[in-house]
């Protein structure tokens, strides 16, 4: 008897939860045929109601990954009707949920935020980039690198330059790990300037890279702008001298030459006031040496 009612408690128990399970998904399967039917309606600002209201139940319950796809699915049908408001409602609530996730639960939330991102249309970049820089601003404070995360600000750098904001891309693309197309960028601006402001702009990519702490990349885009100037090549200047030996300096951590090259080179740096900022943070970053507190920090030339 007693075996028997064990075994009846574990039945029932199962039972139970089957019940339970089909109970969840009969209703998910109303819920999801309800947003259909009201999409088709035209009631998109109910229909986003109901998929932000959804995701916090889900989330309350611990369900943030099925949260997370909820709101996906949603932003992808708005964007399918053009309602874009309504798509980046729902894309930075995804966002927000992804901040307060686990990691491991997270994990490739980034990617989907940029693919989330590729769909919305032309002439929606406006919309695009608040979602990106939302999603950067979540990357920062999770620790996902100082700036951010760089598949975010690769976005980002390529919706500006979409939008000709070229301030802005050159901030951006020096974190979105890109040396080659950044410098691509920085000779299609070339081609537009005049032919002695061509060494200003490659100087500012590499000490955007030597602030940032990545020589590697400060390499690749002096390599990468130099070979698209080819055949006629770029014509030597002190600038350029300055920019090749900066790199030499910072890679053999040589403070010495590094302030030789900062005097010897002064009238060139000159030419534009941020040389001297990014020079203050590579000084600090690479040498110890504190950056004077007048100017700003790194974030107000990369920002």
């Amino acid at each position: 008897d007693a075996l028997d009612q064990a075994a009846g408690g574990c039945i029932g128990g199962t039972l139970a939860a089957d019940m339970a399970t089909d109970a969840k998904a009969k209703g998910s399967v109303a819920m999801v045929a309800k947003l259909e039917q009201m999409m088709q309606d035209g009631m998109y600002y109910e229909a986003q109601q109901m998929y932000q209201n959804a995701a916090l139940r889900l989330t309350s319950h611990g369900q943030t990954a099925q949260a997370r796809r909820l709101l996906r699915d949603g932003t992808a049908a708005m964007v399918d009707t053009g309602k874009v408001e309504n798509a980046m409602a729902l894309a930075k609530q995804y966002i927000e949920i992804s901040a307060d996730s686990p990691a491991d639960d997270a994990a490739g939330a980034v990617d989907e935020v940029v693919r989330i991102c590729e769909r919305f249309p032309e002439g929606a970049e406006s919309h695009r980039l608040a979602v990106l820089h939302a999603a950067i601003k979540w990357t920062a404070a999770a620790g996902g690198g100082r700036q951010g995360d760089a598949r975010l600000h690769l976005a980002a750098a390529r919706c500006h330059r979409t939008l000709g904001e070229h301030g802005a891309a050159a901030k951006h693309y020096p974190r979105g790990f890109a040396p080659v197309e950044y410098s691509g960028y920085l000779v299609e601006r070339c081609r537009q300037a005049f032919p002695e402001e061509q060494d200003l702009f490659v100087c500012r990519a590499v000490l955007q890279y030597l602030a940032l702490g990545n020589t590697a990349h400060a390499h690749a885009v002096l390599m990468a702008f130099g070979q698209q100037f080819e055949p006629e090549g770029l014509q030597p200047t002190p600038l350029l001298n300055f920019t090749r030996l900066v790199i030499c300096a910072v890679e053999r951590e040589n403070y010495v030459l590094y302030a030789t090259l900062l005097s010897e080179y002064s009238v060139a740096l000159n030419r534009d006031p941020s040389f001297r900022q990014y020079a203050n943070h590579i000084g600090e970053l690479w040498f110890g040496i504190p950056a004077p507190k007048a100017g700003g920090g790194l974030g107000s030339l990369l920002g």
